[in-house]
């Protein structure tokens, strides 16, 4: 009803209870993953449970999170191969973000003053983000916004603490000012943890 594009209209949306079984199942996979029981059955649950979700509610964040799967899912015990397939869906996330939002003219401001106009729900006050995002500070914004997207892979790739660092502070501001954005900066820091261990791996 809130988000009828994001639906595909040839496939029926699921009664109510189906969300009772996605949750429960989403809980049991992700226990099975985190507590390495059947860890790799966890995948193939979590992998199926998403992809089922995506044809009730398309979002980018369920795509990425999908693809995430997707590729523990066919490495299964190669782990090394699956954290690199992963690290570099980052440079895809953040380098394509960057290249989208200069093509949608992005860098005028224009969006984030669109944004800011119609925030609601955010865990900071809407006055204060409406006033951070004003037609005085959102152009600059908007500059910093893809200058870091862009910057991201290189930092992580020679200084991953700095950039794992720059990853987390710029997502927290981005959940802080937009509502519903914790799954997706919690997934990104998780990928950008794995430039740690390849760091590490790399100087042994």
């Amino acid at each position: 009803a809130y988000f009828p594009w994001r639906h595909f209209t040839f496939i029926p949306l699921f009664p109510t209870a189906y969300l009772v079984f996605e949750w429960s199942a989403q809980l049991l996979s992700g226990a099975m993953i985190f507590l390495g029981c059947k860890r790799y059955l966890g995948v193939q649950i979590a992998s199926l449970i998403t992809m089922i979700g995506l044809t009730q509610q398309f979002s980018n964040h369920r795509v990425l999170i999908f693809i995430l799967l997707f590729y523990l899912l066919i490495t299964r015990t190669k782990e090394a191969l699956a954290f690199r397939m992963i690290r570099y869906q980052l440079f895809i996330v953040y380098l394509f973000s960057a290249l989208n939002k200069i093509n949608m003219k992005f860098l005028s401001g224009e969006s984030l003053v669109a944004l800011g106009q119609n925030i609601h729900g955010a865990l900071l006050p809407d006055a204060l983000v409406r006033s951070v995002l004003s037609p005085p500070f959102a152009e600059p914004l908007s500059w910093l916004v893809v200058g870091v997207e862009v910057a991201i892979p290189l930092v992580l790739s020679r200084f991953p603490k700095v950039g794992l660092g720059l990853v987390m502070s710029m997502h927290l501001v981005f959940s802080f000012m937009m509502p519903a954005l914790w799954s997706f900066s919690l997934t990104m820091t998780a990928m950008a943890v794995l430039f740690l261990d390849a760091k590490e791996s790399a100087a042994s």
